[in-house]
């Protein structure tokens, strides 16, 4: 019984992937015809501007800038764009020495980066940037 079953299940899979795969999405990465996101009025869900929900379906890319180069990103985006994704999670800073590892193509996240030993030095007279 649980091999039919685990069948049916892989059958009816590869037939809606295959349906699914039949007409890809031809139009812009978003539809903008709704307008632009904002809370609900109760605040609990994201609508259009025209009220209509938004579907959050999201994968998480978390180091996708800092990993991958511009082609792959694209790919990467256009893939699951295709898939239905509608939000991509990603991090601007990577976790392990994010702000001053370069990304795959030299880039590092900020321009000049002053590092402070800490912040009894920073409210001296050391050129550190103020805590904005």
């Amino acid at each position: 019984m649980k091999r039919i079953i685990s069948l049916l299940i892989g059958v009816s899979t590869f037939c809606f992937t295959l349906q699914s795969q039949e007409s890809p999405w031809k139009g812009l990465s978003a539809d903008l015809s709704h307008g632009k996101l904002k809370i609900s009025e109760n605040k609990r869900f994201l609508v259009f501007e025209d009220n209509t929900p938004f579907f959050y379906l999201g994968d998480t890319g978390w180091e996708l800038f800092h990993r991958l180069n511009k082609e792959e990103t694209e790919k990467y985006l256009e893939t699951r764009r295709t898939q239905g994704f509608t939000v991509i999670q990603a991090v601007a800073l990577a976790e392990l020495d994010g702000l001053n590892t370069p990304d795959s193509e030299g880039n590092r996240p900020l321009i000049d980066l002053v590092r402070c030993s800490g912040p009894a030095r920073c409210m001296g007279s050391d050129p550190c940037p103020p805590p904005y």
